[in-house]
């Protein structure tokens, strides 16, 4: 009876090494499987690898559970190979929905980023734009000014007419200078378009700069006429704009200093930005004769 008791005891102790001898061997190849996942893991450079290395970690473990390894082990019995596709279904599935929404919300952020940078990059340069936006104060007289040259002569379609005096000034009052200055005038009494400045030379005004410009033509007398002075101008930033004068002339048969007195009113429009395939027709003077190193003067 006592063989027996010792017998059973030594098998008790034999079975309790060997399930504690397994345990351990169970957890050193648990252990060294993390290790090796953890290692190559790290060394993988690219986040589509990294994916596809997570991927890898259940249906390594499905294998061993496929070959048997735990249950060779005493450890557990096979587990179902239906239930470990239904799990693997669910781990991949749930891991590239991560992925897609991870990538969704990254791209929405750029997207939401890049459009942040352009309407900042947009409204700065707008606000520069602005504050370098040149601003001009027109004067429109009658006054006898002329010297009688013939380049200060604005041909119109009266006949026997009588000559009378229009004078313009420009003043910049803005903040900056203004460039190529392109000075054209239209009329009922004109039969096209005429270019007052900026058909010879190049003009340039600098801050509180202002200049003249001189013209007498022939009308009727006792006559009203419509007439429109359309400026073009450039800023330092090379935006260009364009700003209409509205004026009617008044022919009075008043003669004085020996010249027939007319009249003005005028109204000056607002400027406007124009684009710069709008103004390749009007600046082609100005570029050749920059290109000729011209002077400046109206």
């Amino acid at each position: 009876m006592y063989k027996i008791k010792i017998q059973k005891y030594f098998a008790f102790l034999i079975g309790g090494l060997a399930m504690l001898i397994e345990i351990i061997s169970f957890i050193i190849i648990v252990v060294v499987i993390f290790i090796f996942a953890k290692l190559n893991y790290k060394k993988c450079e690219k986040e589509g690898e990294k994916i596809i290395f997570i991927i890898y970690i259940p249906i390594i473990l499905y294998y061993l559970d496929l070959w048997n390894i735990p249950s060779k082990l005493n450890l557990m019995k096979n587990i179902d190979s239906q239930n470990w596709l239904g799990f693997l279904f669910t781990y991949i599935s749930t891991i590239f929905s991560s992925v897609i929404g991870v990538t969704a919300s990254i791209y929405i952020a750029f997207v939401q980023i890049r459009k942040n940078n352009e309407d900042n990059e947009k409204r700065d340069k707008e606000n520069l734009r602005i504050q370098n936006m040149p601003l001009l104060k027109y004067g429109i007289d009658t006054e006898r000014k002329c010297e009688g040259d013939l380049s200060e002569l604005i041909i119109t379609s009266v006949k026997d007419g009588n000559p009378f005096e229009l004078n313009f000034s420009f003043k910049n009052i803005g903040l900056n200078s203004v460039k190529n200055i392109i000075i054209d005038y239209e009329s009922d009494v004109t039969n096209s378009i005429y270019r007052l400045s900026g058909k010879n030379n190049i003009i340039t005004m600098e801050r509180g700069e202002e200049i003249e410009s001189n013209h007498f033509l022939s009308l009727e007398l006792d006559s009203t006429t419509n007439m429109k002075l359309i400026v073009y101008y450039e800023d330092v930033l090379n935006n260009w704009y364009r700003q209409v004068v509205n004026i009617i002339y008044s022919a009075s048969t008043v003669f004085e200093k020996g010249n027939y007195v007319g009249k003005v009113k005028y109204l000056v429009e607002n400027e406007e930005k124009i684009a710069e395939n709008d103004i390749n027709n009007l600046c082609i003077f100005q570029w050749v004769m920059k290109a000729l190193y011209f002077d400046a003067e109206i």
